[in-house]
């Protein structure tokens, strides 16, 4: 009895202290070999409120101010004030300072399981590994709690959307992602709607694409969101749902409560993973589900390589591996000498539909 009641003792706290590691960084910035991470705890009452970034870094002198600065520079939802080498404010979409907070606490050492306090961002060496966190302080001065990983504002955005569902002067976009992979990245779609309303409710936002797109459908009653089905993709499960207003911010939500306003998003997820970077299928709405024949050369590529479709391509989206959006446009012949070296997916439309192909650039 005691050895069972030990085991269940050591599988719960293994459950509770589960590793957040490099592999689940998804917004890196930087070049080079080494790498250091970055982690924020904003504290708060929110469900999400610690986040991690990656950094990339050659250069020996560096100190954590500076890979500071260059997420700053990568993400505008992301602003600090750091004052004689001491961070004084950092705010982050919607967590900004708490009211009785004063400063912000910093550690780093090797993992976040075993960090230390320093001396601020401007006085601490960068190294090769370091995990360096910051935390709201208020009463207490704790280490950052596991984050999850940040996306960027910057990987999709309404101009992105090609083909709108309904009609009217408010717009929102639906993100739907299916906890899965496939060869263009996450499994994630967007549908862009539009609607004369003030607010916009999410069964009324999944009733709109159900009405106009055949290949949409979903299962929801009053209180709960249990399955979504789109093209060849099925899902049923305990289905979370969030809102926000780009991929950076989203806030886990009760779907009973949302009630869209103009420029919000609704994100809807099967499993642990917030909506991730979409791929918009919208195109696709009121017809079969083609998957368009293409072919990539060179592959292996350098400098250029060359898109031959069928019929005439509308446009194409390059995306890495876990994936981000790189690049993308409407010519045949594109331009991956600024990529690095590794496997991309790029992905192409023609008026009968897509799909996509991996591409190894050297």
């Amino acid at each position: 009895m005691k050895k069972i009641t030990l085991f269940f003792v050591l599988l719960l706290t293994q459950s509770l202290f589960a590793q957040f590691t490099e592999n689940d960084i998804r917004f890196w910035v930087g070049e080079g070999t080494k790498k250091a991470f970055l982690v924020a705890d904003f504290k708060g009452e929110e469900t999400i409120h610690s986040y991690a970034w990656g950094y990339r870094f050659e250069n020996e002198d560096l100190t954590v101010e500076d890979m500071l600065n260059a997420l700053l520079a990568a993400e505008p939802k992301l602003q600090a004030q750091i004052d004689s080498g001491y961070l004084s404010s950092l705010t982050y979409n919607h967590h900004t300072e708490l009211p009785d907070q004063f400063g912000w606490a910093t550690f780093d050492g090797t993992s976040l399981e075993n960090l230390s306090m320093n001396n601020g961002v401007g006085y601490t060496d960068l190294y090769d590994g370091m995990w360096f966190g910051m935390t709201a302080m208020t009463d207490d001065i704790e280490e950052p709690s596991t984050p999850v990983a940040a996306y960027s504002s910057q990987w999709f955005s309404e101009e992105d959307i090609v083909t709108w569902f309904g009609t009217g002067t408010h717009k929102s976009l639906v993100v739907v992602d299916f906890g899965t992979d496939s060869e263009a990245g996450a499994d994630s779609f967007v549908f862009g709607i539009r609607y004369e309303t003030e607010t916009i409710t999410a069964e009324e936002a999944l009733e709109l694409i159900q009405t106009e797109a055949d290949a949409f459908d979903y299962v929801m009653d009053a209180t709960h969101l249990s399955e979504i089905n789109w093209t060849s993709y099925s899902g049923a499960g305990e289905w979370k749902s969030y809102t926000g207003t780009d991929l950076s911010d989203w806030k886990e939500t009760v779907i009973a409560q949302v009630a869209l306003q103009n420029g919000q998003w609704l994100g809807l997820s099967l499993g642990s993973r917030r909506p991730f970077t979409p791929r918009e299928e919208g195109t696709l709405a009121n017809g079969e589900h083609h998957k368009v024949s293409f072919s990539i050369y060179p592959n292996p590529a350098v400098e250029t390589v060359t898109l031959k479709t069928e019929q005439p391509l509308k446009k194409y989206t390059v995306y890495s591996s876990t994936g981000k959006k790189i690049q993308e446009g409407t010519d045949t012949v594109v331009n991956v000498s600024a990529l690095s070296s590794g496997i991309y997916i790029i992905e192409v439309w023609t008026e009968t539909g897509r799909t996509a192909q991996k591409l190894w650039k050297k």
